[in-house]
C-alpha cells in the first residue's frame, strides 16, 4: 500500500501515518476526466466528525451555477470562498512528468494554494460541487463532484 501521512512530507519531517490510498484515477488514466485518489483514513485520526470546520455537514452533491459563491476549507489557506466562473473546461495543467490536458472542469475565482488539492468545494448550502485539484493565484480548477464519485462508485451518505 501507499500510505498517507500527515503533516505531508513538504510540511514536516515528523509525519504520522493516517490512512491509506485504495486507488487512484489520474489523467493520463481517464481521458483526461480525473486526478483523484480514494484513501481509507484510519478510524483513530481526528474528531471523528465528518463535519468540514468552519463549513459543517455536507448536505449531499449540486451542479455549481455560474457565479455562484462556493467555499471549501484547505490545508494551505484555510477558508476561502469565490464565485464560479464558468464549466465545462478544457486546460492544462503541469505535472511532475509534464503537462496533462484535463477536459470539463470547473473554473473558479482564487480559491486556493499549493496543498489544498484534495478540498471538497461546496455551495451555499453545504452541498459539494468539485473536488480542487489545481489552481493559480488568478483561478482554481474543480472536477465535477458527480463524476469523482462515479468513478469510485461511491455516493455521499
Amino acid at each position: 500500500y501507499t500510505y498517507v501521512t500527515q503533516p505531508g512530507p513538504a510540511d514536516s519531517s515528523r509525519r504520522n501515518v493516517i490512512g491509506r490510498v485504495l486507488g487512484g484515477l489520474f489523467p493520463k488514466d481517464s481521458k483526461g476526466l480525473i486526478d483523484a485518489a480514494l484513501v481509507e483514513v484510519y478510524r483513530n485520526i481526528g474528531t471523528g466528525s465528518s463535519d468540514i470546520p468552519d463549513i459543517g455537514h455536507i448536505r449531499g452533491i449540486s451542479n455549481p451555477n455560474l457565479m455562484a459563491l462556493v467555499r471549501k476549507m484547505g490545508r494551505t489557506t484555510g477558508y476561502t470562498e469565490a464565485s464560479v466562473l464558468a464549466k465545462h473546461i478544457n486546460a492544462s495543467v503541469g505535472y511532475s512528468d509534464g503537462a496533462q490536458s484535463v477536459k470539463d472542469m470547473v473554473l473558479f475565482g482564487p480559491l486556493s494554494a499549493p496543498g489544498d488539492s484534495g478540498s471538497l468545494i461546496v455551495d451555499k448550502n453545504n452541498k459539494a460541487v468539485a473536488l480542487l485539484f489545481a489552481g493559480s493565484r488568478q483561478v482554481t480548477l474543480g472536477i465535477p463532484i458527480g463524476r469523482v464519485l462515479k468513478a469510485f462508485r461511491m455516493s455521499l451518505a
